[in-house]
């Protein structure tokens, strides 16, 4: 598993936009075309938010972006769900929980693992990143992510119109690597944090981001 874990960090930010779009629940409704543009402006949106949120406040480490932005963090042992291993969340209106055990368990393997792109990396910080984030975007309406939405259908000139839930995630991992300076996808955490708790769903879930990307 090592081995599948170096292989996802090799991966660019547009190859796992493919794999967080695979999963969007109206996904069908966008074409190819279509597509790798939400994909490169989530990306970019992401991006964007967190250079300004640097050149506004300078470079700090995430404790002072907390302060700084007035939100509150929380520490948990655990909050497991049936269908869910949790890992961070955001509550309105400034609220960020992390839950620390599931996280050691992560950073135990990357110990275990020798994973050398991960030593002095806080796998807490990308958590929290991307918490800070969605607390961003819940403050700045304008934002593409925020804008953009698909037609699922219409009568007459009437056109019903939803955003996707894949657009906020491609942009909040964009956010955390760009405001962490970091030289992987944080993405590879979808399956990292989860091996500890689930090596069998950890298993499948890489076979699906490499079934995700685009052909040649």
């Amino acid at each position: 598993m090592k081995e599948k874990i170096e292989s996802l960090m090799e991966l660019s930010d547009k190859q796992f936009g493919y794999y967080i779009f695979s999963h969007d629940p109206i996904r069908n409704k966008v074409d190819v075309k279509l597509k790798e543009e939400i994909i490169e402006k989530s990306l970019e949106c992401g991006k964007k938010v967190a250079k300004n949120l640097k050149k506004e406040y300078g470079f700090k480490n995430i404790v002072e972006y907390l302060k700084v932005l007035d939100l509150e963090l929380y520490k948990k042992d655990n909050n497991n769900g049936i269908e869910y291993i949790y890992f961070g969340t955001y509550q309105k209106p400034n609220k960020i929980t992390i839950y620390t055990n599931n996280i050691k368990m992560g950073t135990d393997l990357v110990k275990k693992w020798d994973l050398n792109i991960l030593k002095g990396i806080k796998l807490r910080d990308i958590i929290i990143a991307h918490e800070i984030f969605h607390h961003l975007q819940e403050h700045d309406k304008s934002l593409y992510i925020n804008t953009n939405k698909i037609t699922l259908w219409s009568v007459g000139k009437f056109k019903y119109r939803s955003k996707l839930v894949a657009q906020e995630e491609i942009a909040s991992m964009a956010f955390a690597k760009e405001l962490l300076n970091l030289d992987f996808s944080p993405n590879v955490l979808d399956v990292l944090l989860l091996y500890p708790h689930n090596k069998d769903l950890a298993v499948k879930i890489y076979e699906s981001i490499i079934d995700s990307l685009p052909k040649e």
